[in-house]
C-alpha cells in the first residue's frame, strides 16, 4: 500500500504473512491461514500454467517467468482506478481494457488465450473485482494503517513514490475472487507476480514500481525465485 510491503508469501516458508505491524494487529490467524491456503494453491497452478506456456512457445528448457500485475487506486478526489496486465519472460502478454471489456493480446499465442478468457466472461469479472472488492479491501487496509500512511505522506506534493499519477492510497490486491479465474499468468501488488520455471514462488505486495513500463524477470538464484500474485485458471 503506497510503497509499503504489507504481506508476503514465498515458496520457502509457504505462508502468507504480514509485513506491516498494523496488518498483523488487525487481522486474526484465521485470515492468514485462509490466505496461505489460497497462495499455496496458486503456486501449484502457476507452475502448471508456466509449463503450458513453455510448450506453447516450443521452449524445452531454460529459465522462464510468468508475471501478472494488477491493482486498484483510490484517488484523492474520490475517483477509482484499476488495471490488470500479464507478461511472459518479461514481454507483454495480455492487458485488460476494463472499459471495453476485452483483453489486448501481444502475439498469436496470447490471442488464443485472449479468446478463451473473453468467452469465459473474465473481463467482466475482473472489472467488478477491481472496482468493488479491490477498492473495499483498499479502504479497509488504509484504515488499518492510517496513522503510518499519513506520516509517510507528509510533505509529498500529491504524487505517489513512483512519480506517476495523483498521490493516493493504492492497494495491489493479491486475491481475486475465486470465480475470476485469472489464467496462465499470474502479482504483486504493486510490483510483479513472477513464477520461475526452475524455482520458487515469492508473493508480495507493495505500491512501488506499479507504473513502471515493462516487466523485469526475477533474477535466478538457488534454482530461481518469483514474486507472485493472481491466478486460478489453467492455460489452454
Amino acid at each position: 500500500v503506497d510503497g509499503e510491503t504489507i504481506v508476503q508469501y514465498n515458496s520457502e516458508t509457504r505462508r502468507d504473512e504480514p509485513r506491516a505491524a498494523w496488518m498483523a494487529a488487525n487481522l486474526d490467524q484465521q485470515y492468514w491461514d485462509h490466505k496461505t491456503e489460497r497462495c499455496q494453491n496458486w503456486q501449484q497452478i502457476f507452475l502448471v500454467n508456466l509449463d503450458t506456456l513453455r510448450k506453447r512457445y516450443n521452449e524445452s528448457g531454460g529459465y522462464h517467468t510468468v508475471q501478472a500485475m494488477y491493482g486498484c487506486d483510490l484517488l484523492e478526489d474520490g475517483g477509482i482506478q484499476g488495471f490488470y496486465q500479464d507478461a511472459y519472460d518479461g514481454r507483454d502478454f495480455l492487458t485488460l481494457d476494463k472499459d471495453m471489456l476485452t483483453f489486448t493480446a501481444a502475439d498469436a499465442g496470447a490471442e488464443i488465450i485472449k479468446r478463451d478468457r473473453e468467452a469465459a466472461g473474465e473481463p467482466e469479472r475482473w472489472k467488478h473485482y477491481l472496482e468493488n472488492t479491490c477498492i473495499e479491501e483498499l479502504r479497509k487496509f488504509v484504515e488499518y494503517g492510517k496513522a503510518r500512511l499519513e506520516r509517510r505522506g507528509e510533505g509529498k506534493a500529491g504524487t505517489p513514490g513512483d512519480g506517476d499519477g495523483p498521490r493516493a492510497p493504492g492497494l495491489f490486491s493479491w486475491e481475486p475472487e475465486s470465480n475470476l479465474l485469472p489464467i496462465v499468468i499470474g502479482v504483486v501488488i504493486a510490483a510483479l507476480v513472477v513464477i520461475a520455471a526452475i524455482a520458487g514462488f515469492v508473493f508480495w505486495k507493495s505500491r512501488s514500481g506499479m507504473r513502471e513500463k515493462g516487466y523485469k524477470p526475477a533474477t535466478a538464484h538457488d534454482g530461481g525465485s518469483s514474486s507472485s500474485g493472481t491466478g486460478s485458471n489453467t492455460a489452454t
